[in-house]
C-alpha cells in the first residue's frame, strides 16, 4: 500500500481526514484534530479532500475553513514547527463584529490574522484594512479572501472553543 500521506496516493483515493490524521499527528494533537473533524461533521460542515494533506470545510456549498497537516512552511528556523493548521475564512466577520467583541474574541482574531510578516510566499508588504475596528497595514495580498482569513497553527484545547465560536458566527451569518 502506498503511503496514505503522499500526493500520489491521495490523488487517487481522496482519503477522509480521519484516515490521515493518525499518520501525521500523535498524542494530544491527534486527539484535538480528530475531535475537531468530528465537530465539523456534527454541525453539517463537509470536509472535502483538496490536495495533499489538505481539506476544505464546506458549509452550504461555500468554503468556511480549511485544515492542513504538514511539515513547517515557515522560513525562519526559530519559529515553531507547524504540524497542522486551521485556516478560517471569516467572509462575513463585519456582520458579527459585535458578537466577536462581546465574547472577547478580538485579541484572538487579531493575533492570528494572516499578515505578511508571517507570509511564506516570498513577497514583502501587504495591504491596509480594518479588522474588528483595528487598522492593519500588512494584510497578506496572497490570501484569496484578503480581509477574511486567519490561521491557527497547532491549535490546542484552549483555542478550539474560540475557533468553534467563530465558525458558528460565520455559519449563522451566511444563512
Amino acid at each position: 500500500m502506498s503511503d496514505i500521506t503522499s500526493l500520489p496516493y491521495q490523488k487517487i483515493h481522496k482519503p477522509k481526514i480521519e484516515e490521515v490524521i493518525p499518520y501525521k499527528l500523535d498524542g494530544d494533537m491527534q486527539k484535538i484534530a480528530l475531535d475537531f473533524a468530528a465537530y465539523l461533521k456534527s454541525i453539517k460542515v463537509n470536509l472535502k479532500w483538496q490536495t495533499c494533506n489538505r481539506w476544505s470545510a464546506v458549509s452550504k456549498g461555500k468554503h468556511i475553513c480549511g485544515i492542513e497537516m504538514s511539515e513547517s512552511r515557515l522560513r525562519k528556523p526559530e519559529q515553531e514547527k507547524i504540524f497542522w493548521s486551521i485556516h478560517l475564512n471569516l467572509k462575513n466577520i463585519n456582520e458579527y463584529e459585535n458578537d466577536v467583541m462581546s465574547e472577547g474574541l478580538q485579541n484572538f482574531v487579531w493575533d492570528k490574522w494572516k499578515l505578511c510578516n508571517f507570509c511564506w510566499s516570498g513577497h514583502d508588504g501587504g495591504i491596509e484594512g480594518t479588522i474588528l475596528n483595528k487598522i492593519f497595514t500588512n494584510i497578506c495580498v496572497n490570501v484569496p479572501a484578503r480581509h477574511n482569513r486567519f490561521d491557527i497553527n497547532n491549535p490546542d484545547t484552549t483555542e478550539i472553543p474560540l475557533i468553534k465560536m467563530l465558525l458558528e458566527f460565520e455559519k449563522k451569518s451566511r444563512l
